[in-house]
């Protein structure tokens, strides 16, 4: 399709042009180059100063022919910003490794938590008017817009945008491994200001009433609360446990642990 629209001097394998001195009330080289993003041949033009002489500019449009020709016949494009080769890599492929990569990780927490901030993303890149096409698109202005998004249009809180912008950053570490990208673009994106978290201790009073309530109205979520405080298990590690995981052998009856727990409560008071 390029050839019929630019001419029999297009390379339809490669997608470029070859430079072209054209000369008139202004001297310049041009040449035509294909653009990733939009898949669309795009002219480059190189302007030399009417100020030289004839000759000088001849020499001058000569050398930028040879060179800008060597340097299209290696690989190169003027469209592209990434100085590295794997910057062509669909960001699609890219983010399909990094799940890859997400899946083999041992916590399932933490692979829900990034397979959610990826799907987040996903949903943001739909809203794009261009979406990123490569990776080494992926850069300092969109994750600035990508957080804005979070913190503005999704009304989250400051605390989640920086939680977002840290994950961004060991993604984008992800794709500076894989020599995607050449550097972090997180690295010059601010952390905003956080609201401190408001959190008021249970008083020994208010521990003894909840416990009083719940050994008449909910004695296995009192179990659960027991186990915590005794064996200090964390909530996610107590939400998996399962019946056979326990043995009551020697152990306390749930109303003797009750009873431990309110002397306990007891002499707190005290």
């Amino acid at each position: 399709m390029c050839s019929k629209i630019l001419g029999t001097n297009v390379s339809g394998l490669v997608g470029y042009t070859y430079p072209k001195l054209h000369k008139g009330k202004e001297w310049y080289v041009d040449f035509y180059a294909l653009d990733p993003v939009t898949n669309k041949m795009k002219r480059k033009k190189y302007a030399i100063d009417t100020n030289l002489r004839i000759a000088e500019r001849n020499r001058r449009a000569t050398e930028i022919i040879n060179v800008v020709s060597t340097q299209l016949m290696k690989g190169w494009n003027p469209w592209i910003t990434s100085d590295s080769s794997r910057g062509y890599v669909f960001f699609e492929d890219c983010i399909n490794r990094y799940l890859e990569y997400v899946d083999r990780m041992e916590r399932k927490k933490t692979r829900q938590g990034y397979r959610s901030r990826i799907n987040v993303m996903n949903e943001y890149l739909k809203t794009r008017v261009t979406p990123i096409k490569f990776a080494y698109q992926f850069d300092e202005a969109f994750c600035n817009d990508f957080l804005d998004w979070i913190y503005i249009e999704r009304d989250n809180t400051p605390r989640t945008r920086n939680n977002y912008r840290g994950w961004l950053y060991s993604f984008a570490e992800f794709l500076i491994s894989r020599k995607n990208i050449n550097s972090n673009p997180v690295e010059r994106i601010r952390v905003l200001p956080e609201h401190t978290k408001f959190r008021k201790d249970l008083t020994a009073k208010m521990l003894k009433q909840m416990t009083d309530y719940l050994i008449k109205n909910d004695r296995p979520f009192l179990l659960a609360c027991m186990m915590q405080y005794y064996t200090l298990i964390r909530p996610g590690e107590l939400s998996h446990l399962k019946i056979g995981d326990i043995s009551a052998q020697g152990g306390l009856s749930v109303a003797d642990g009750c009873r431990c727990l309110t002397k306990e409560l007891d002499m707190i008071a005290c």
